[in-house]
């Protein structure tokens, strides 16, 4: 299996070829139309004809892009690091998820502790109030 190094690469090295296309269709398509603007006179049918092709050539290219990068997602999911790495996600969301537990387990514990300390603090507020009645020191 290959390494996401090396899809990597693969793919920069075909997006640069097919992007150095593209623009090489570009140029040769505003050379046509500057040629004719520049001699100030209409394209010529071929002209118009070749820039048509060019588009086409492009549009194709557009989508062989689209088809790499597809491609490119699915041999990075197959790649050595990449199942490497997912192992070790799935191990460290099953550790967060043993954490939450035990967070939730004492935030519930400290709710109670909260409920027995206002308990305590009426109480003793109510055992206060009693002795300033019958009269003991507080």
């Amino acid at each position: 299996m290959a390494t996401v190094k090396q899809v990597n690469a693969a793919c920069e090295k075909a997006y640069d070829d097919l992007g150095a296309l593209y623009r090489q269709l570009s140029a040769e398509r505003e050379t046509i139309k500057m040629t004719a603007f520049d001699a100030g006179r209409p394209l010529t049918d071929k002209e118009i004809k070749r820039r048509k092709e060019i588009a086409a050539t492009q549009q194709e290219i557009t989508e062989i892009l689209k088809d790499l990068a597809k491609s490119t997602i699915q041999a990075l999911e197959k790649a050595d690091n990449v199942a490497w790495l997912l192992a070790e996600i799935n191990a460290s969301n099953q550790q967060l998820a043993d954490d939450l537990k035990a967070l939730k387990r004492k935030a519930a514990y400290a709710q109670k502790a909260a409920k027995v300390t206002a308990t305590l603090t009426d109480a003793a507020a109510k055992v206060a109030k009693l002795a300033v009645k019958i009269g003991l020191p507080v």
